[in-house]
């Protein structure tokens, strides 16, 4: 499985925001008004069976930014209910994201999925 995959998929079925890799979007193009952030900190095995791994624990960062600070903690908050249905775990409610464009507001947060093999 592809949880990179399962993240963008359900974040682009539930909402009309792009979803794109931290880091790459650039100042050649205009940011859009809101977007989705990932980025995929580390894969882990976490349980064996006759020397072959049977659990996967994906971590992974998740932003949001939007230049319509109202619409910051209801999208964001929305998308954390929706992700948690679908498997994955909150660590916490998320942070403020430091932002170079003083147009823009971000909050973050650390998701882990448990995938069995």
């Amino acid at each position: 499985m592809n949880v990179i995959k399962l993240l963008i998929d359900i974040l682009e079925k539930e909402f009309t925001f792009p979803v794109q890799k931290q880091g790459s979007l650039t100042d050649k193009n205009a940011y859009p008004e809101s977007f989705f952030t990932f980025w995929l900190n580390d894969t882990v095995s976490e349980d064996f069976f006759n020397n072959n791994e049977t659990k996967v624990i994906w971590d992974i960062d998740l932003n949001f930014y939007t230049c319509n600070f109202e619409k910051l903690n209801e999208v964001f908050n929305n998308a954390l209910d929706i992700l948690k249905i679908n498997g994955f775990s909150l660590t916490g409610y998320g942070y403020d994201m430091p932002v170079e464009n003083p147009d823009y507001d971000g909050r973050g947060i650390r998701l882990l999925y448990i995938e069995q093999l």
